[in-house]
């Protein structure tokens, strides 16, 4: 049976916020081996979750410890971490390298974000998991101390609303240069049909609307807000392609990745 250990930890006051005002706790299960030593820069204690760790589900001997010291080499540190008597802190850190699986198909609980419309647009693991309430590029361990530095640093945002309107209005534009290409191109007669530009305009009503559907006062982060379908991927010959939940680029009925353009091979 594998080793377990539950216990409470802190949460910002929501996904991506770098806030705990509202005082919210989790609680969560360890399940992994009971005895970690994990490795930290030997100069400035940050932790180096690249490193990985050396575990087992025993007390280490003698030999295994002169091993992790080795292995720590001149740049890092080996520090152990006692999962069985850790604190929140090392409790995390471990439940960071030995994670689970938080999507919905696996069955853990998810928060919906819904627009006015009542669609689901946006769902994320509730309550946040370790490994993305926390930063763990960031994580420091007090070389003088002997302990982690606590707090611990929270989860950082990966996209700012700047970088989401630049994209927006990039794509916008794109589009728009399109219908305003109409009136010139093929003797004034332009290349699309009809149904072709009515999918385009309302292409780019929608992308003007966006952050009125998405409001931030409603609570919409941008890294919850999606761009609608650009209706000229449909206009592309032989395009069938979709971007996956982690933003990879597949195939769109088999859901094989593409690789330096070309559609990696299904399995049979």
């Amino acid at each position: 049976m594998a080793f377990t250990k539950t216990f409470t930890y802190n949460l910002p006051d929501d996904y991506l916020a770098q806030t705990d005002n509202l005082g919210l706790t989790a609680e969560w299960t360890y399940e992994g081996p009971p005895h970690l030593y994990v490795f930290v820069n030997r100069e400035t204690g940050l932790w180096r979750p690249s490193q990985s760790c050396i575990s087992s589900n025993r007390a280490f001997t003698a030999e295994e410890i002169e091993g992790a010291e080795r292995r720590a080499g001149r740049d890092h540190l080996a520090v152990y971490i006692d999962v069985a008597n850790g604190n929140a802190a090392e409790l995390a850190i471990a439940s960071i390298l030995f994670g689970k699986d938080t999507g919905e198909a696996g069955g853990y609980p998810q928060k919906e974000y819904a627009t006015a419309d009542g669609v689901v647009h946006y769902k994320r693991p509730n309550p946040i998991s370790p490994d993305h309430a926390y930063a763990s590029d960031e994580i420091n361990y007090d070389l003088s101390a002997g302990e982690w530095v606590t707090p611990l640093p929270w989860f950082k945002p990966w996209i700012t609303m700047e970088q989401h309107q630049a994209a927006r209005d990039g794509l916008r534009a794109d589009a728009q240069a399109n219908l305003d290409a109409e009136a010139t191109e093929n003797g004034g007669e332009g290349n699309l049909t009809d149904e072709m530009r009515a999918a385009l305009t309302a292409f780019v009503a929608e992308l003007d609307g966006l952050y009125n559907k998405f409001s931030a006062a409603d609570g919409w982060g941008p890294h919850m807000i999606p761009f609608p379908d650009d209706p000229r991927t449909d206009w592309i010959d032989g395009y069938d392609y979709r971007v996956n939940d982690f933003d990879a680029l597949v195939q769109a009925e088999t859901g094989m990745p593409v690789v330096g353009g070309l559609t990696a091979p299904s399995e049979e």
